[in-house]
């Protein structure tokens, strides 16, 4: 992978609404907190608990990533 698509994929991250995300229980809609810790920013709402989870997930599994990346190019 190039810096610069890694850089795009990070800028892609970093313009999405803060984590972390959540996937709301026994629904298929992707929700975040808000400034004082309450569950309440929408952030999708998917076809199936699959897609849910993937989605939450990945405001969070994408930076962890993108860091990984970094550090094994480095070595």
């Amino acid at each position: 992978m190039t810096k610069e698509k890694l850089a795009e994929i990070e800028a892609r991250c970093n313009a999405a609404t803060p984590g972390r995300w959540y996937h709301w229980e026994g629904d298929c809609r992707v929700i975040t907190s808000g400034p004082m810790g309450e569950l309440c920013t929408n952030i999708a709402e998917c076809a199936s608990v699959g897609d849910t989870e993937f989605i939450a997930h990945a405001r969070q599994d994408i930076p962890a990533l993108i860091e990984a990346v970094r550090a094994f190019n480095r070595d």
